[in-house]
Parts: C-alpha cells; sequence; structure tokens
C-alpha cells in the first residue's frame, strides 16, 4: 500500500500496546502507510489514553519520540483554526465537548483531503456524513468499522 492517511489515536494506541486486541491490524496497517498525518492532539490524547492503561512514563515517552521522529510522519500542528472548526462542530451538531478530540481530527482530515485511519466507530460514522475521501492506495477504505477488524 502506498496510502496516506491521518492518523486517530484509537490506531496508535492499538499499535503500541500489545495485549491490545487490534495490535497486529494496526501495526501492519501504519507500516503500510507512505505517510502519516497525526494531528497534535493525538499525541496528547495517546498520552492521556496509554496512562489510563497503565504504561509508564519512560515507554509513553519512547512511543511519543518514535512517532515525532518517524521521517513518514508529519505532525499537523493546530493553529487554532481547527479548533475553532472543531467546537463549531460540537455546537451546531449539539453534541458533548467530550467530542472535541475527535472533531479535531475529523477537521485535520478534511483541512488535508486525507483519509482517515481509526478503530473509532463514532468517528468513522462522522467521517462518513462529513465525505471523508476514502483511500486509494489498495482499493479499500482506511476508515475501518471496528467490528470488521480481526485482532
Amino acid at each position: 500500500m502506498s496510502a496516506e492517511a491521518v492518523v486517530d489515536t484509537s490506531v496508535l494506541v492499538d499499535a503500541i500496546v500489545a495485549e491490545a486486541r487490534r495490535h497486529s491490524r494496526a501495526r501492519k496497517e501504519l507500516a503500510g502507510l507512505k505517510r502519516m498525518v497525526v494531528p497534535s492532539v493525538v499525541l496528547y490524547e495517546m498520552v492521556w489514553v496509554l496512562k489510563r492503561l497503565g504504561v509508564d512514563a519512560k515507554r509513553t515517552r519512547s512511543a511519543v519520540e518514535a512517532i515525532v521522529n518517524d521521517s513518514k510522519v508529519v505532525v499537523f500542528p493546530d493553529d487554532g483554526r481547527l479548533a475553532v472548526r472543531a467546537i463549531g462542530r460540537v455546537v451546531d451538531e449539539g453534541t458533548s465537548l467530550a467530542n472535541f478530540d475527535d472533531k479535531v481530527v475529523l477537521e485535520t482530515a478534511l483541512k488535508t483531503g486525507l483519509p482517515l485511519l481509526t478503530y473509532d466507530s463514532e468517528l468513522i460514522r462522522e467521517a462518513e456524513r462529513a465525505k471523508v475521501p476514502k483511500s486509494s492506495g489498495n482499493g479499500s477504505d482506511l476508515t475501518q468499522d471496528p467490528s470488521t477488524l480481526a485482532g
């Protein structure tokens, strides 16, 4: 596969945590990308999730450094405009502020025009509604329904 994608927290965490149900699948999908766009909010969210899962700070630091230093990773910063659009979606849709991080990831995919690689079922539905583009790298959609992914 020679695809590019915006990568969500769910995929990175599954790739890092060996015990994750989709660990092998996540590692394979990430390895198949020629370029990964990682919104900066995903790095922060990944740290919080790893902490919640009991991953120690040293291992978490190694994971963050490996992602940031990977030559095929582009960390996509938010100059504030993504946050404004994301909070606008939250307000317009009447959803919870708990969805804000996902809205920033969605806005990143829309801004870059890249497909979204995520295992988050709600984010998958939002990406479909927002018409986030599909992958053309191997003819499949990188936005995967978690129920179709074998561990």
